[in-house]
């Protein structure tokens, strides 16, 4: 990687520095990673909600050797379920088990951060800072619901395809190419609509010229394109061999490109969730956000490179590709880590303005800036006390009282899952079950869905799904069938056939909170 005066010449992302310097490099490196595992420790009980405990009970199946679309449908792309599953496998399946493997992932993101960022800085410790602006911030500030989502978890393999695709030396690095298609495919995996984020960085690679500004023959351009498209094609012939032999590739191209395009028309997307969501985002990121546009000017006035115009489109391409989705909160954390890796430009310039300023005036902007970010970060330290705290009053999240009153202070939906479960004890309800309604309930009551389609955000299923929920209540006839007001609300609306299917089979026999639990007639 280069240094920040002129990144294109590197060819390596070390850089030698002083024994001093090394030594505090790694101190402060030390002392960023702790910072972060103590953050991250605070969430570690905070409870799997709706889309966590939907990934988590859908890698459990797919660990017991269910295979995703045939035995568990969901729009969304493998790499979500792959992550939950090998947390299970590694931690289990408790809140903890999840957490404990996203941190150690994030832990390792961090780490990764502070390695390859070195050179683009001058300051030693500033790599370090930026870990914490990027890892740290969002452990600080994210929710429950934002907790262990892909966009967080795509940042890693986001970045080191950026990464190895700008850190070699055009023609020369073929083999850095090949791996930053890997990482694209990986990508893919994750979801793939984030794709054009590396693919940006390759056709900055492709386009750099190297020293004195010659024209690079086609042929040289030909063997970079090819390495990439090399490495790009692994994890897609591995997904459409693996998917291909279970027959699951039409489903897969439907799903992707006939289904997922549909639902933001089918379920809406109030313009109030939008706003509401950035000024969420904006309340917990303030300083990183305030911190990047100081760092995007300093960058501008003292040296621009290709690193700096690779992380600047990422934050770009980030805005589209928000639109075109659902606008959820945690969509937003895509664009974290280069605001990130701004940010910490942002806060080198601070550091070396008040070490090395002449003129007052220099002195007082440096002062004024400072408290401003200061201030800025006064919601977010608000947020991470107030998360303390929870924490605190509840034996740290050391005991399952403790963290089962976490989870019900995070969650309103667990004592209804606590209830529901006992009751499928209570009444010897064997094998699997179906909830229509907040995947919590099938989460906490370690049960199987019934039939391959899940019953999360129906608000987004078409007239195909429907049917497909009706048809497989029919066949598998679940002993047990869960439905919260709101999914009824909408078969109501959207899919009568389907509600008229469950009142023929089903009767109801409780009502806890929103749910309503029916039990198959015969």
């Amino acid at each position: 990687m280069g240094v920040a005066t002129d990144a294109d010449r590197a060819t390596d992302a070390t850089v030698s520095t002083p024994d001093s310097s090394a030594g505090w490099a790694r101190f402060a490196g030390i002392g960023a990673l702790a910072l972060i595992a103590a953050a991250g420790a605070l969430k570690l009980a905070y409870p799997l909600s709706g889309d966590q405990a939907l990934f988590a009970s859908g890698g459990r199946e797919i660990l017991h050797g269910a295979v995703l679309y045939r035995d568990f449908w969901d729009v969304k792309q493998p790499a979500i379920y792959l992550f939950y599953a090998g947390g299970g496998a590694v931690f289990g399946f408790s809140a903890v088990g999840i957490h404990l493997f996203e941190l150690v992932y994030m832990l390792g993101f961090a780490f990764v951060l502070q390695r390859t960022l070195r050179p683009l800085f001058g300051a030693p410790w500033i790599p370090a800072a930026a870990s914490v602006l990027a890892v740290g911030t969002y452990y600080a500030g994210a929710s429950t619901s934002a907790l262990t989502q892909v966009e967080i978890l795509v940042g890693f393999p986001l970045y080191l395809g950026v990464w190895f695709a700008l850190s070699g030396a055009p023609g020369r690095s073929r083999g850095r190419l090949f791996w930053s298609g890997v990482l694209g495919g990986v990508v893919c995996w994750f979801k793939y609509v984030y794709l054009p984020i590396v693919a940006f960085a390759w056709v900055l690679v492709l386009l750099r010229r190297p020293e004195g500004g010659r024209r690079r023959p086609s042929r040289e351009l030909a063997a970079d394109a090819g390495a990439i498209v090399a490495g790009l094609a692994v994890p897609i012939v591995a997904f459409l061999v693996y998917f291909g032999a279970h027959g699951q590739l039409s489903e897969i191209r439907w799903t992707y490109f006939t289904f997922t395009p549909k639902t933001t028309g089918i379920a809406g997307r109030p313009v109030s969730r939008l706003t509401d969501g950035a000024k969420d985002f904006a309340e917990w990121t303030a300083p990183v956000l305030l911190l990047a546009v100081v760092g995007f000017v300093t960058r501008l006035r003292r040296g621009w490179s290709i690193w700096w115009t690779a992380y600047a489109g990422w934050i770009v391409l980030s805005v589209p590709l928000f639109l075109i989705q659902h606008w959820w909160l945690y969509q937003y954390e895509l664009a974290l880590v280069p605001l990130a890796i701004f940010a910490a430009a942002g806060l080198e310039w601070i550091v070396r303005t008040w070490s090395t300023a002449r003129t007052t005036a220099v002195v007082v902007s440096a002062m004024v800036v400072s408290m401003v970010v200061v201030l800025s970060a006064i919601p977010l330290g608000l947020r991470f006390g107030r998360s303390a705290a929870v924490v605190a009053r509840h034996d740290l999240g050391l005991t399952a009282a403790g963290r089962r009153a976490i989870a019900d202070r995070e969650d309103p939906q667990y004592p209804t899952a606590r209830a529901l479960s006992a009751f499928l004890g209570q009444q010897h309800v064997r094998g699997d079950i179906y909830v229509l309604g907040d995947p919590v309930d099938l989460y906490v009551s370690g049960r199987d869905q019934a039939i391959p389609t899940n019953g999360w955000s129906p608000e987004q299923y078409d007239s195909v799904v429907w049917k497909r929920i009706a048809d497989g209540i029919r066949q598998a006839r679940p002993r047990l069938l869960v439905m919260d007001e709101s999914s009824t609300g909408i078969m109501k609306q959207r899919a009568p056939a389907t509600l008229a299917v469950v009142h023929r089979l089903y009767r109801p026999v409780r009502r806890v909170g929103t749910d309503t639990w029916y039990e198959l007639r015969n």
